[in-house]
């Protein structure tokens, strides 16, 4: 009995961490009536592909239940990236290892973190503007002046 308990235990476990790298976490928790964690609703973003951004993009706020809301932040934040994307879904998989990732791993480590949905997206929306800035830079990096010569 306790091995079947214990392979049953495991397997939530892999159906967990599928459900993570797949960017379905919030569907898993909730699922499950687990409580999702604030930086949980970054999850699609993080590692959904573009067809599950379009599909978490297009939510309809009915009932303004703490759910709807974090729904609403998700998709409001899916129509942005999506958005950056301009037409090139390959672009989403950079955008998600140099911004999406590293601000779901960042997140995620603050055990206390408990923010509201508006925290998330000025969260999220603050890395994409850093990025973006960092581009430019790139793109035209400023020359450092040269020392007057004596």
């Amino acid at each position: 009995m306790k091995r079947r308990a214990r392979r049953s235990a495991e397997h939530e476990i892999v159906l967990g961490c599928e459900a993570f790298v797949a960017g379905r976490y919030v569907d898993y928790l909730q699922a499950h009536h687990e409580t999702v964690p604030s930086w949980g609703w970054l999850n699609l973003l993080a590692h959904g592909g573009v067809d599950d951004l379009i599909a978490g993009s297009h939510v309809r706020v009915r009932i303004a239940s703490s759910t709807q809301r974090w729904r609403a932040a998700q998709a409001y934040l899916a129509q942005e990236i999506l958005g950056l994307l301009d037409g090139h879904a390959d672009a989403l998989v950079e955008l998600q290892r140099t911004v999406l990732c590293p601000l779901e791993h960042e997140l995620s480590s603050r055990l206390a973190l408990d923010w509201r949905p508006p925290q998330l997206v000025s969260s999220v929306l603050a890395a994409l503007d850093d990025r973006d800035a960092m581009q430019r830079r790139e793109r035209h990096p400023i020359e450092k002046s040269k020392p007057p010569e004596s």
